[in-house]
Order: C-alpha cells, then structure tokens, then sequence
C-alpha cells in the first residue's frame, strides 16, 4: 500500500480528481478564492485588535495606531468574506480598464509615427485593436473571465494526470530492458 501511496498511479489518480474537480467548480473558484484571502485579512487584523486592548495593562502600550491597521484589515476582510463578488468585479474592471488604455495608447502612437513620416502598414493596428476588444470583452464577461484560470488549472491537472500515467506505464519497461 506504501509503494502505491508513493506511486505515480496514486498521484494521477489525485490529479485527475483535483483536475476533474476544478473544471466542475471553476465558476465559483473565483469567490471561494476572495472568500480564502477575506479569511486570511480577518484573523491578523483580529489579533491586532486583541494584541492592542490586552497591551494596554502592560507598562509599554503598543501604539494606538495598531488598533486602526487592525480594523481596517479587519473589516477589509469582512467585506472580502461576504461580498466576494463585489472584489472580482472591481478586479476584472480595473485590468479590462488597463487592457482597454494599453490599445488605446498602442493606436495612438502608431498613428503619431505615421503622422511623423513612419511608414506604419494596417495589420500593426490588428493587436492593438484586439487588445482593446479583449479588456472589453473583460469588462462585459468578467464572471466568465475570472473562472478561465481555473478551467487551464483543471485541463493542466488532467494533462499531469496522463503524463503520471504514461511515465508508470513506460518507465518500468525501460528499467526491464536496462537490466537485462
């Protein structure tokens, strides 16, 4: 059972589960990972607070400005917690809004150079054009577009998954022929 534990079969059989389970769940990854990091702000800025308040009987209080970094991290993470979606939104909309002036500027300065004399041909205005229909593509399907990491994490899983395979399979028949 040990060497099964340690075997390649047992960890494509838990990259595939992992892998299988991503792409099922990949469109509420996105909150229960703002939900994770909400979490993650609520238990510092809780022992801030505490660490604070039971500072004050001793001789050397820590500073009142703790109590304040506290409860901002504090309620940050209350927010992260129970409005997720509000933080992926703002998310999507702040890199669809980057995406979106990245284009904007690209076009710009190829139509200063071609104003300058530069010889700037039509198909150098494709990417940048695609690069502003991507940030609003983002901007409109944000939902969508924040759970595809997780749908490439899941496909990745299952691609290890095969390989694990593959190598169980293959590999000890090359250590046969090896030694004899």
């Amino acid at each position: 059972m040990k060497n099964f534990l340690q075997g390649r079969f047992f960890r494509a059989v838990c990259a595939l589960a992992l892998g299988v389970l991503i792409i099922i769940y990949s469109d509420v990854m996105p909150t229960w990972l703002v939900q994770a990091v909400g979490v993650g702000f609520l238990f510092p800025g809780l022992y801030a607070i505490v660490s604070y308040f039971l500072s004050k009987r001793d001789a050397a209080p820590l500073p009142p400005l703790l109590v304040y970094t506290g409860l901002g991290t504090l309620l940050l993470g209350l927010v992260m917690f129970l409005h997720p979606d509000l933080f992926i939104r703002l998310i999507m909309n702040i890199v669809a809004v980057m995406m979106m002036l990245g284009g904007t500027m690209q076009i710009y300065a190829l139509s200063v150079a071609r104003k300058r004399g530069a010889v700037v041909k039509f198909p150098l205005y494709i990417l940048p054009f695609l690069i502003f229909c991507a940030g609003l593509f983002v901007l409109i399907y944000y939902r969508e577009v924040a759970s595809l990491p997780f749908i490439l994490l899941g496909i990745a899983c299952m691609l290890y998954a095969l390989q694990e395979c593959w190598l169980a399979l293959s590999l000890p028949k090359a250590d046969k022929a090896l030694t004899h």
